[in-house]
């Protein structure tokens, strides 16, 4: 009897152990990963045979494409199993991969990543050390190593570290932050939301897209022509995409040589930069810069994709489809996101207020407290906007004198207020398990805001109006910003 335990002992240790290992590969992978983690991990989750659209390519991809306003705007259901600098190298067996779960009727492919050498493993380590343990993924590394030494027989690649990347990061156990062990939760299936705008000059873009071809280099042409091979064997549609950017004319030149090269092999290609005034893009303000398009321009772009899918497939729309849930609830989750995102970078009153006059109060709330004055700059105007959203006395703060102020939205779903003379007030109340503290003093009774949630003072504490925007379900502080309204230029402080 006891010498049946001991091998099951063994056994069971040594599963144990494993399972630990396993674990351990996925943990310790690139600290700058978080992006892509995510998007394999929401991949896998997937229902099986419900994506219409698989997406591969770059961070113009995963910056540009959006499923949830696709879906929202005809019900397609794509996902972008794009990432940041993917190896065009990493595109067939990324299909593979992607054909073990999904059957799209389409594979969209970007060609933007073949303009650049990806000649290490660090672009190898950022798709596989996501991808599950499968026969696949070790052939995606040998794959990769192999064409890489083929033409850089001298270059250094650590195929144990490919294989099990905690060998790579072991060091990195003391750093361990609670980061290291969750996903970057803000990945909408496979698009994230770019911050930041920069303005081009049209025309100086537009004179680049007849730049002369510039033949790719020996790697990345060995990789575009396997590739082709596969897809000619490969009974999938593949069509190749140009996504929208401002790049310099050698890239250009690339593009048009990628193209040509295309076209001899009889595959469709969408450069997205020659339908530029379908797409009615405008170049001050849909970039986030030269490769990337801001957030505002990838609805706008994702729009425009949404109908090109439409009517070139013919696609059923799957609104409304209870198979479709997971798509319904992306759509939510990013409406959700997007009515807040531009807010922590605004820095005029004026439209902090417009927007915080859409905020949806079920999902968001925000708090408002004086300090020392509410200021000799408050106008008419600023006060119509805290009269439309919810506050019955706010003219009181045009009057040149010391108030105090407090004021609450989405407290319960309810507006609260409350106003001082030249005197201290405070206010409490809780969301879920948290205690919630407002104070507001004027210069001659303490001159302080806080706003205190749980036990942290949010409010930064500055002459004016200080807010604090909070997430109601995840407790998450969106905002810390305050107003100088005592002064003419309204300074925002962050």
């Amino acid at each position: 009897m006891n010498s049946m335990k001991k091998p099951c002992t063994i056994i069971t240790f040594t599963i144990l152990t494993l399972v630990i290992i396993l674990k351990t590969v996925s943990t310790l992978g690139f600290a700058d990963n978080v992006h892509t983690a995510k998007i394999f991990d929401e991949f896998y989750k997937l229902p099986e045979n419900i994506v219409d659209v698989v997406w591969i390519g770059c961070s113009s991809v995963q910056e540009e494409v959006n499923p949830a306003v696709i879906y929202e705007e005809n019900g397609i259901a794509v996902y972008d199993l794009s990432t940041g600098n993917l190896p065009f190298m990493a595109t067939k067996n990324l299909i593979i991969e992607s054909e073990k779960t999904q059957s799209p009727l389409v594979y969209l492919v970007d060609i933007r990543w073949l303009s650049v050498e990806t000649n290490t493993d660090w672009y190898i380590h950022r798709i596989t050390d996501n991808m599950k343990l499968s026969k696949n993924r070790l052939q995606s590394i040998n794959y990769m190593v192999n064409g890489i030494k083929k033409f850089y027989p001298d270059q250094s690649l650590d195929l144990k570290s490919l294989y099990f990347p905690f060998l790579l990061n072991h060091s990195r156990w003391e750093s361990l932050t609670k980061e290291d062990f969750g996903r970057d939760e803000d990945v909408y299936f496979g698009y994230f939301i770019p911050e930041g705008v920069t303005s081009f000059d049209r025309a100086e873009v537009i004179k680049r897209f007849n730049e002369p071809e510039i033949p790719l280099s020996e790697m990345q042409q060995y990789f575009l022509d396997d590739f082709l091979d596969f897809c000619d064997k490969a009974k999938i549609n593949i069509v190749f995409t140009n996504t929208l950017n401002c790049a310099s004319e050698e890239y250009f030149g690339q593009y048009n040589y990628i193209k040509s090269e295309l076209k001899k092999r009889g595959y469709e290609y969408w450069d997205f930069n020659q339908e530029i005034d379908e797409i009615k893009v405008d170049y001050q303000t849909d970039f986030r810069d030269q490769f990337h398009l801001s957030h505002r321009g990838g609805e706008k772009f994702s729009k425009y994709v949404a109908q090109k899918l439409a009517d070139k497939y013919k696609f059923k729309g799957h609104g409304g489809d209870p198979d479709y849930r997971v798509y319904d609830d992306l759509v939510n989750k990013y409406k959700r996101k997007s009515q807040i995102f531009d807010l922590p970078s605004t820095t005029n009153l004026n439209e902090y207020l417009e927007y915080l006059e859409k905020v949806d109060t079920k999902d968001y709330m925000w708090l408002v407290s004086v300090k020392d004055i509410q200021g000799y700059f408050m106008t008419e105007n600023l006060i119509k906007k805290f009269e439309k959203i919810g506050f019955k006395s706010s003219n009181i703060l045009l009057e040149k004198k010391y108030h105090s102020f407090i004021g609450g939205v989405g407290i319960e779903e309810s507006v609260i207020e409350k106003y001082g003379n030249d005197e201290a007030i405070e206010y409490s109340t809780s969301i879920g398990y948290r205690k919630i503290e407002i104070t507001s003093e004027t210069l001659n009774t303490g001159n302080e805001s806080k706003i205190v949630i749980g036990n942290t003072d949010y409010s930064k504490n500055i002459r004016g109006l200080n807010f604090v925007v909070i997430d109601k379900k995840s407790g998450e502080i969106i905002d810390s910003v305050a107003f100088d309204t005592h002064v003419p230029e309204m300074t925002c402080y962050r």
